[in-house]
């Protein structure tokens, strides 16, 4: 490596993003706007940059769950009037809308919201010789929507995520139950645990109103980190392999910024192709390779995550090897992985259920909560990555 990275540099861009787009929810004018930011900095380091739109419903990921809210009220009610049969559909419904949006990432109820239009960006540098090789190095530039249960009790998060799960699926395994005894009358504590889980939806379905986070390491330093890697290979290119850097947008709403490139890209893949996903970068004893993802049910790419954290190793950069915890969503990899692209996600957050001190998510996920050792890791190591890939 001839030169070093300009790590000032990179929280200079973060500050200067964070202040100048505030409210970048997919969709947004704000979004649309740094997308722009940022395909022009690809472009006037020389790469072949593109702005590609496409058109979603980012309010349908964390929305349904309004959808949810009204399901398990009218089973609680049609529980309360011994109309078991009709309790079971509301639960189930309730449950599976859980399941399919939120457990695996699918858009079950997107069509009940409106549309929007988005933009994702990718810009590639070509190598000094024939392409053999081609690395996608993703991140994404929108922001979350502020979780207000992890201002305070962190500890409860995992309670409060999981709850309604928890009770739509108690919900109808109750409801078949008491179907199959036949029960006149409802038991008035069966009733009570019913509504102890009404706050719980109630609090998750209001989550699709709350305000855009700055969301610095979740994840706009990840984009910081693309345009550093293109400068330095820019002046240093590969010899046979071509890197195509991708910022995604509707990553926050279930990953539909990813599974639109991949869905209009999918006749470019082929066995040349490997995917490195940086995603919520902040403390440097965090930074680990994911090896599975979508809450732990989709598989990611175990020989890559080995070939990434092995290069690494050689040059004093220790990777852990993890599985994403059930309850920490998913990464735009995941989009990848599911058309059987090589891919892995980098990741600099604690993969625990159990978490205290997060800032991501929340107002507090500022250039501040990101520590200058844990970028540097990222860099070389991805850089690290591309040279050994080049010279195999």
């Amino acid at each position: 490596m001839k030169q070093k990275m300009n790590v000032k540099s990179i929280f200079y861009l973060l500050n200067d993003w964070v202040n100048r787009f505030v409210d970048r929810l997919a969709g947004n004018s704000s979004c649309i706007e740094i997308s722009q930011d940022i395909a022009e900095r690809f472009r006037k380091l020389g790469l072949k940059t593109r702005r590609e739109s496409f058109v979603c419903r980012p309010e349908g990921f964390m929305g349904y769950l309004i959808v949810v809210f009204f399901l398990y009220v009218a089973g609680i009610a049609f529980f309360a009037y011994s109309a078991y049969f009709m309790s079971l559909l509301c639960f189930l419904l309730a449950a599976l809308s859980n399941i399919l949006e939120f457990v695996l990432f699918l858009p079950a109820l997107d069509f009940l919201f409106p549309v929007r239009r988005c933009v994702n960006v990718s810009a590639e540098l070509e190598p000094s010789g024939p392409v053999k090789r081609i690395v996608y190095v993703t991140a994404h530039h929108d922001a979350a929507r502020e979780l207000p249960y992890l201002l305070r009790t962190q500890l409860l998060y995992p309670v409060k995520v999981l709850g309604t799960e928890i009770f739509t699926v108690a919900g109808f395994f109750l409801s078949v139950f008491f179907l199959i005894v036949g029960t006149d009358r409802s038991p008035y504590y069966v009733l009570l645990f019913f509504i102890a889980g009404v706050p719980f939806l109630f609090q998750k379905a209001t989550f699709v109103f709350r305000r855009a986070v700055p969301g610095a390491g979740d994840n706009l330093v990840a984009c910081a980190i693309l345009l550093e890697l293109a400068a330095y290979l820019k002046q240093n290119p590969p010899a046979n392999t071509r890197v195509v850097f991708v910022s995604f947008d509707a990553e926050e709403s279930g990953l539909r910024g990813s599974r639109s490139f991949v869905k209009r890209h999918a006749s470019e893949f082929d066995d040349r192709c490997c995917v490195i996903n940086i995603d919520s970068i902040y403390r440097e004893k965090d930074v680990h390779i994911l090896v599975s993802d979508i809450n732990g049910t989709l598989k990611l790419s175990e020989t890559l995550a080995r070939e990434f954290a092995y290069v690494a190793s050689s040059y004093g950069f220790s990777l852990d090897i993890c599985r994403m915890t059930f309850g920490g969503g998913g990464t735009d990899a995941a989009s990848f992985a599911r058309c059987n692209v090589p891919a892995v996600s980098i990741i600099g957050i604690e993969n625990k259920l159990f978490r205290r001190n997060l800032v991501y998510h929340t107002r507090y996920d500022l250039p501040g909560s990101i520590e200058p050792a844990a970028v540097e890791k990222v860099f070389y190591s991805v850089l690290a990555y591309v040279s050994a890939a080049d010279k195999e």
